[in-house]
């Protein structure tokens, strides 16, 4: 069933059919990807926990490996060589694919290590958001080429300088996590200020930075993130603690991945109600989309003919399935503060909107803003659905299935690699009707 990693395009027919039964969530994405840095930044070998390796994390163990980290599977977790940063390899050749978290995350590690580096990346990310962080990076000693659309270079610089890096915080958290890697790798002389990040302007997806947080004090890295004057953001090294070596313990556990989660929680609502039971989710997670219970709860909960506003500003990763949800109730639904989802894998406000459009349900798309008006009755099946090779549009489609009125057909199907590769062979576990054309 698998087939997909292979980069096979695909088509699935999907007959409407409630799920139910008990699943796992896969290990979380976005901590995976931080403690494999940090892993292989580290001092010692070391095991990070993986129960589902994505095209995105295979993107930043081959960038590590690039590095000159050995990172092998062993049954469910990554075993992790560090690093030589005393012999590194001189401009290596990495691919981000198409992992933005991987690409943000490595470029500032390599600008500090000063061994630069020719970056290949999917056509698609080389048109997402870089420029700030390479312009801060630059203002340190940093240099960089486009020498192709898809083909980043880092130059060689052994002589990043410290003192204030400042990002703004409006358009990825991403930014901000990268030079929080980056940072504790500075070289500094004795008596020199330590260096830090000064966030300016809206602060958006702050609980994914407070998860590098969490992931980085865990390798032996603390940083404190206070607010200061004029409205910024200030993230520093906590005095008490002296200047920073990376030391992660032999083995780093992962919490589940509440993200992916989400399209069983909305597939237990479609589906009756409590019909899914997801094990392995940490209800104290620092992930941005730990409040799709709740999300859910307040989507469903409108009553007839009345609207409801739901802002996406820092949870754009859930508004295709929440849309979905939303698509099923009697209500007409805002999702705004959705700037950020035109830069997504897809446009996402445009990608969800086709999708919701095939499902006969009415929407409006502005600039920022996505309307659904919902008609209380099944949504249309008999249908085609293109993910446009978006992994968060295909599985938000195969929720939608669940409710329809008849099969769907999801093209490019594949694209759910991206994230979770398992996805389909989950779908069809806990009871959905999956036909491979």
């Amino acid at each position: 069933m698998q087939d997909y990693l292979k980069g096979k395009a695909m088509k699935i027919r999907i007959t409407p059919h409630p799920l139910a039964g008990t699943i796992r969530a896969i290990s979380s994405k976005s901590a995976t990807h931080r403690e494999l840095i940090c892993a292989a930044l580290s001092s010692r070998k070391s095991k990070v926990a993986c129960t589902s390796i994505s095209d995105d994390i295979h993107a930043t163990i081959e960038c590590l490996e690039a590095l000159g980290a050995k990172i092998t599977e062993n049954d469910a977790y990554l075993s992790v060589q560090p690093i030589d940063r005393e012999n590194l390899p001189k401009m290596p050749v990495m691919n981000t694919k198409a992992s933005g978290t991987t690409l943000r995350f490595i470029v500032p590690i390599i600008t500090v290590l000063g061994c630069g580096a020719e970056i290949h990346m999917d056509e698609g990310l080389s048109h997402r958001p870089m420029q700030p962080l390479l312009h801060c990076l630059s203002e340190h000693g940093g240099s960089f080429h486009w020498a192709e659309q898809k083909v980043l270079i880092i130059y060689p610089r052994p002589d990043i300088t410290g003192g204030e890096f400042t990002i703004p915080g409006d358009q990825t958290s991403q930014f901000i996590s990268g030079l929080m890697f980056a940072l504790p790798l500075l070289k500094q002389e004795p008596g020199e200020e330590d260096p830090f990040i000064t966030v300016v302007g809206t602060f958006e997806s702050r609980g994914y930075v407070e998860m590098t947080r969490s992931v980085l004090a865990r390798a032996g890295i603390d940083m404190g993130i206070s607010a200061r004057s004029r409205g910024c953001i200030q993230i520093r090294f906590q005095s008490d603690r002296g200047y920073r070596r990376y030391d992660v313990p032999e083995k780093l556990e992962t919490e589940g991945d509440w993200s992916n989660a989400a399209f069983w929680i909305v597939g237990s609502v479609l589906s009756g109600g409590d019909t899914i039971k997801v094990e392995g989710l940490n209800e104290e997670s620092e992930q941005g989309d730990a409040c799709i219970e709740r999300m859910a709860r307040e989507v469903i909960s409108v009553a007839r003919g009345n609207a409801r506003i739901v802002d996406i500003r820092n949870i754009p990763d859930l508004m295709p399935v929440l849309a979905v949800l939303s698509a099923c109730n009697n209500c007409e639904t805002l999702f705004t503060g959705g700037t950020r989802l035109r830069i997504k894998e897809t446009d996402r406000l445009k990608t969800t909107s086709a999708m919701l459009q095939n499902f006969g349900i009415d929407v409006e798309v502005t600039e920022e803003n996505l309307k659904v008006k919902a008609h209380g009755r099944r949504l249309h099946g008999n249908c085609t659905i293109d993910s446009f090779g978006d992994h968060r549009i295909a599985m938000s489609a195969a929720i939608g299935a669940i409710y329809a009125d008849g099969p769907v057909i999801v093209e490019r199907a594949e694209a759910v690699a991206k994230s979770y590769p398992g996805f389909w062979e989950d779908y069809a576990a806990l009871g959905g009707k999956i036909e491979f054309l």
